[in-house]
């Protein structure tokens, strides 16, 4: 058996459903939720506000950043915790030196993280927003950059490492290093890699990673990472800024503010440190089983999940180039609605909309925690389908 088989009764969500939907939220262990809560029962019980007591949850985010880091291949100082990637991005963009005519390129495939942030800086008159088709496959993605480069100088690209629309890993390597070629800084967001795909934020070429632990890292909500590149922490004034952002206990007043040199600079005001010890014990889980080994059972569920539906007249088209742990189906006749329904209704199967398509689709995740059984399951949902609604 799978270690990660083992797992499964330590999962609540299992216990009573096919959860496919890792990539919205992700099911945590009770091992998880467990270290989160009664971290907080204790940090209550000891006085929140007492000296002591209060600093130490400092404590409990620098112990997650050294872990997190080794396991995403960064350094600590490069890592800020945040709540999630779309305040990571947002930090991103109210901090980055832009002029009104630099243009921001994104792929036409975003989530909302990526997106609004961007369109509704260029609303402001801050920056252009420029889009680019990724394509089906790696080869098209990297021809799609070379061609949107060639149209005009670009300031900063800002685009997904796993796409939340179709679960394609992006040849992000190859992209970092032709916008930097073009003089373009990188942006990941990552909010779909970290926990689903081994990744090396070193290896990407990213200036900034974006990461959220709460979808295929099985950390409590409100846990995410901020990477940001040695060369780039200098150039960016840390907007919020607050107490956090001081390298000293000098309140301001009457002293210049000294801004940390480490990414800790983005983690201003009160933080909530149990959510840390949560996420510390997500981190450790990952490390347990290892991201390779995570990936590769993930990965055999996937083509298990695909080799079914290839003899299906309910699945009109599978979306985009195969490579991650996600697949997005449109089904002929049946509305994305009715189909996330119906398979919760009569099946107890959880899959997400995606909204980010046009057409729109269906899309399954699959985690190394399901398993085969669930997968044939989930076949049989979309077989029982019919052609449509309405129809014999």
């Amino acid at each position: 058996m799978h270690p990660a088989l083992e797992l499964r009764s330590d999962i609540p969500a299992l216990l009573h459903q096919t959860y496919l939907n890792w990539g919205t939220l992700g099911a945590s262990p009770n091992r998880v939720t467990d270290a989160f809560t009664d971290a907080y029962r204790a940090w209550q019980a000891a006085g929140p506000g007492r000296p002591a007591v209060y600093l130490a949850q400092r404590d409990h985010l620098n112990a997650l950043r050294v872990d997190l880091a080794k396991l995403i291949g960064a350094k600590p100082e490069q890592l800020a915790i945040v709540r999630n990637v779309t305040e990571a991005i947002a930090l991103i963009a109210v901090s980055f030196p832009f002029a009104p005519d630099d243009v921001v390129l994104l792929s036409d495939q975003e989530h909302p993280a990526n997106l609004f942030v961007w369109r509704g800086l260029e609303q402001a008159g801050r920056i252009r927003v420029r889009l680019m088709d990724p394509g089906r496959s790696s080869q098209e993605t990297i021809a799609s950059l070379r061609s949107a480069l060639e149209e005009g100088p670009v300031r900063l690209l800002a685009i997904s490492h796993v796409l939340a629309a179709t679960g394609r890993v992006l040849p992000v390597s190859e992209l970092s290093a032709l916008a930097h070629k073009a003089g373009a800084a990188v942006l990941l967001d990552g909010a779909q890699a970290p926990g689903a795909i081994p990744i090396d934020v070193a290896e990407t070429g990213a200036d900034f990673y974006a990461l959220n632990g709460h979808k295929w890292m099985l950390a409590p909500v409100g846990c995410g990472g901020l990477v940001i590149s040695d060369a780039w922490r200098p150039r960016l004034l840390p907007i919020p800024m607050g107490a956090g952002s001081s390298a000293s206990d000098e309140d301001g007043r009457f002293t210049p503010i000294t801004f940390l040199s480490t990414a800790s600079r983005y983690e201003t005001g009160t933080h909530n440190g149990s959510l840390a010890v949560g996420f510390k014990e997500a981190v450790r889980l990952q490390q347990e089983l290892g991201p390779k080994a995570l990936f590769a059972r993930s990965a055999l569920l996937r083509d298990r999940f695909l080799e079914g539906i290839r003899r299906l007249d309910t699945v009109q088209e599978v979306a985009g180039e195969q490579n991650g742990t996600m697949v997005s189906v449109r089904l002929g006749r049946w509305p994305v609605d009715q189909v996330v329904t119906t398979l919760w209704e009569q099946h107890r199967v959880t899959v997400r909309m995606v909204h980010e398509l046009r057409p729109f689709a269906v899309r399954f995740s699959f985690a190394a925690f399901n398993s085969e059984q669930e997968v044939d399951l989930a076949v049989f949902a979309l077989s029982e389908l019919g052609e449509g609604p309405g129809r014999p």
